[in-house]
């Protein structure tokens, strides 16, 4: 069983698609889908169906729809459905996760989880799958206040998760991808000021600071005629593009967000570190020629001390004032082996390399100033 309430309501058995039946019945059918296995109190279910206004024998009425939903049930389900009478309501005995809804809010669920655990990308994924269960507005085409209510609770979780998946997207350097599907985003919500923010920023990072500029003008004029004054946050958005604040540059994933200095995770030096003098030297004495910054790539096989080297090497290099961080090669690493980088206060990305990289350190050039050990 298939039950759909993430736009036109439906209700699949065996691959197609089942009549339900009366609005009235779905109004039932969907009040029991929120909750599955949990009893929904008779009062509530009333409410539901006529608002303020209830018929006199409304109790009577409910149990015949109930009954007549049963029925239904009964002919379209698999055996594991079932509709329960219970001492003050009903309750739909059903897995969640036949229910569109509840897969939605499953899917998000995951992805805060892999957002906290630093998996950007894992987490766009899940987000998206979750908001591929829509197929327009949820309950869409029922009438009843409550129906109404509900209809604008859910599309606010929908919104919740784009604005969560765009802001991922943005932490990743998606801003060039992200401009169209904003667009459309802010036309659909106009006075949303998370698609506004997220537009400018996305807009600036593309090199169209004037863009950025008009989007939120316009945003700032729409909002004043609703009486609105703009959020302390899209201002603040504001002036940092006027100042060409570096803040707005993404933020890699190795970096921790904001201005304060970054912490020092660099492991502790070994005090009894012997040998490795010629390759110490090889890479200290280079560091010291070259103008430019660059990466130290240490190849060998596994255990012969490459982390260990690094590690030494990193500390001869920083000072105590130098924040370092090290951190896990990305899962996706074009590569037969994973390592890790120290890396000082500096955006300083991994690079592809070779998969025959030459027994000799190779040196990248980067932007940013220092030298960056890497395993």
């Amino acid at each position: 069983m298939d039950y759909r309430i993430l736009g036109p309501p439906e209700v699949w058995s065996a691959q197609q698609l089942q009549v339900v039946g009366a609005p009235k019945l779905w109004c039932i059918l969907a009040s029991l889908l929120m909750t599955p296995g949990k009893s929904v109190p008779n009062e509530v279910l009333v409410d539901h169906l006529w608002g303020v206004a209830p018929p006199s024998k409304a109790l009577d009425d409910l149990r015949a729809y109930v009954s007549r939903l049963n029925r239904r049930l009964r002919q379209v389900a698999d055996d594991e459905t079932r509709l329960v009478a219970q001492s003050h309501g009903y309750a739909l005995a059903i897995d969640p996760q036949s229910v569109d809804l509840h897969r939605f809010r499953l899917f998000g669920r995951q992805a805060d989880a892999m957002a906290l655990s630093s998996d950007d990308e894992r987490a766009i994924s899940l987000l998206k799958a979750g908001d591929e269960l829509w197929r327009g507005q949820a309950l869409a085409g029922l009438p009843g206040d409550w129906i109404s209510r509900m209809r604008a609770s859910l599309e606010e979780e929908r919104r919740m998760a784009i604005v969560k998946r765009v802001d991922l997207e943005l932490r990743l350097g998606h801003h060039i991808e992200l401009i169209g599907e904003l667009n459309r985003l802010i036309d659909q919500y106009p006075l949303d000021e998370a698609f506004i923010g997220h537009q400018v920023t996305a807009l600036y990072r593309s090199g169209r600071q004037a863009d950025a500029l008009r989007v939120y003008r316009e945003a700032h004029d729409s909002l004043v005629d609703q009486g609105i004054e703009p959020s302390p946050a899209l201002v603040d958005l504001h002036q940092a593009i006027l100042r060409h604040d570096p803040k707005l540059a993404i933020t890699p994933v190795f970096r921790s967000p904001g201005p304060a200095c970054q912490p020092n995770t660099l492991p502790s030096g070994t005090d009894d570190f012997i040998g490795r003098a010629q390759e110490i030297r090889q890479i200290t004495q280079q560091s010291e020629c070259e103008n430019g910054p660059f990466i130290h790539v240490i190849e060998g096989m596994p255990g012969v001390g490459k982390t260990t080297l690094a590690v030494q090497i990193a500390h001869r290099t920083f000072t105590e004032s130098d924040s370092v961080r090290c951190s896990g090669m990305p899962r996706r690493l074009p590569l037969p082996f994973r390592g890790f980088y120290a890396l000082p206060d500096q955006s300083v990305q991994p690079v592809p390399l070779s998969r025959n990289p030459s027994s000799q350190a190779a040196r990248f050039p980067f932007a940013p100033r220092g030298q960056t050990p890497f395993n």
